[in-house]
């Protein structure tokens, strides 16, 4: 069991819920590891000179993009946490394209050679398919009753306090329903 408090210890961070960790930074370095994993048991596939980039391409996107991306409707998407998720995909893209050091290709190039969506945006549109969801849970529902108890800070670290995307989403939802009502 770990208990959430405004000044509480940082325990939860290691917990896992439904195979995802509560902490966004440590899920997110998680699922890096994993979707690595994920390539390299394809790696004769990413090799193969006889496949078209189309079918793997459909590989990477049926066996590695969901490894990565699993429970990702509940990370806090920062600015930063954006450039690093764009930028892991392309890593992985560019070992498709088979492109090593010291050959160089610009992520516009990339973009132009393979037509792919952003895993920042697809995280975002998973965060509102998510909250439309939540929306439209029944006014009784555990979930919003007990929302109150939580809507407090979670320390990030000792400098700022943040609201986790959950708990934001929750007061979002209610504001949303006393707005739709009025």
């Amino acid at each position: 069991d770990y208990i959430v408090t405004r000044n509480g210890s940082k325990e939860y961070q290691k917990c896992k819920y439904l195979r995802t960790m509560l902490d966004t930074k440590t899920d997110f370095k998680r699922r890096k590891i994993l979707a690595t994993t994920s390539m390299s048991n394809f790696k004769h596939v990413w090799e193969s000179k006889h496949l078209p980039l189309r079918i793997k391409m459909r590989i990477f996107n049926a066996c590695v993009a969901p490894v990565m991306l699993a429970g990702s409707e509940l990370w806090t998407l920062s600015e930063t946490l954006k450039k690093k998720i764009n930028a892991f995909q392309r890593k992985l893209l560019r070992r498709i394209l088979d492109i090593k050091w010291p050959k160089k290709i610009s992520n516009v190039k990339i973009k132009e050679i393979i037509e792919y969506e952003e895993w920042s945006e697809t995280v975002l549109k998973s965060q509102i398919r998510w909250y439309g969801h939540a929306l439209r849970l029944p006014e009784d529902n555990d979930l919003l009753q007990e929302a109150p108890l939580y809507m407090q800070y979670v320390p990030r670290d000792l400098r700022h306090y943040c609201y986790t995307f959950f708990y934001d989403s929750i007061y979002n939802i209610k504001q949303s329903r006393k707005t739709l009502i009025m």
